[in-house]
This record gives C-alpha cells, structure tokens and sequence, in this order.
C-alpha cells in the first residue's frame, strides 16, 4: 500500500522520464541486455506497441497500488498474459525488470533522489508482487 506522497512523488518522476527522449528505449536496451532468456521473450515483438503498453502498465500500477483497491481490477489481464499458461514470464524475470527499470530512472529522471527511489519501488512492489502470484 502506498501513500499520497508516494503517489505524487511516483507520478511526477514518471513524467519527467515519459519526456525524457529514449527514456524506454533505454530502459528496454538495458533490459534485454541481461540475459539471453529475456531476448527470446522479445524475438519478433514490435517495440513500438511494446513501449506505449509499458506506458499503460506504469499508470496501471500505480492505480492497482492505492489504498483498498485491488490490484485485479487494473492488472487481472495483464497478469494473465504474462503468466505460465501464456507468454509464461517467469517470477524471477521480474527482478531483472525491476532493476532495469530502476536503473534507468535513476539516470534520466533530471530530479532522482532517494525519496523517488522509495516512491517507485513502494508503487512497482505492488505490481509485481500480484504478477508473480498470477504466474
């Protein structure tokens, strides 16, 4: 469960990356770069269409990680799809996701301090906490 706070200080850092040129481009080259497993899952996926659903999945996470909502409502098909009877994204690739994705908000978002740190893991550990059940 997040806070206001949380939720501001998130929403706002997501902003800055959204305008950030490449910021997902980025974020998906250091993501891919991790393991051979990961750029399998990618063979053939048009990157466009992936970039603008990351976009969605961000805010839908940060909606699933408020207070007495539950994370079904905004994550139920995504989870579906990422799950083993799917494209069957394996729990612990969303650690390498995680860390991917925090590295590179880290080195785009011009306002990073600990406090955004906190505030997008608090919001992500909602997410991939339901995704890895859903698996």
């Amino acid at each position: 469960m997040t806070t206001e706070n949380q939720t501001k200080l998130f929403h706002d850092s997501l902003k800055r990356c959204q305008d950030t040129p490449l910021f997902f481009e980025k974020f998906y080259a250091r993501f891919l770069s991790q393991s051979v497993e990961i750029q399998r899952k990618f063979e053939g996926v048009d990157m466009a269409r992936q970039i603008r659903m990351l976009k969605a999945s961000l805010n839908m996470v940060m909606l699933a990680s408020q207070p007495g909502i539950d994370p079904e409502f905004y994550l139920g098909s995504v989870a579906k799809r990422h799950s083993s009877g799917d494209l069957d994204i394996a729990p612990p690739l969303y650690d390498l996701w995680l860390n991917a994705l925090m590295q590179t908000v880290e080195e785009m978002d011009p306002k990073f301090s600990k406090e955004v740190h906190q505030a997008w893991l608090g919001i992500m550990s909602t997410g991939i906490q339901y995704m890895r059940c859903c698996y």
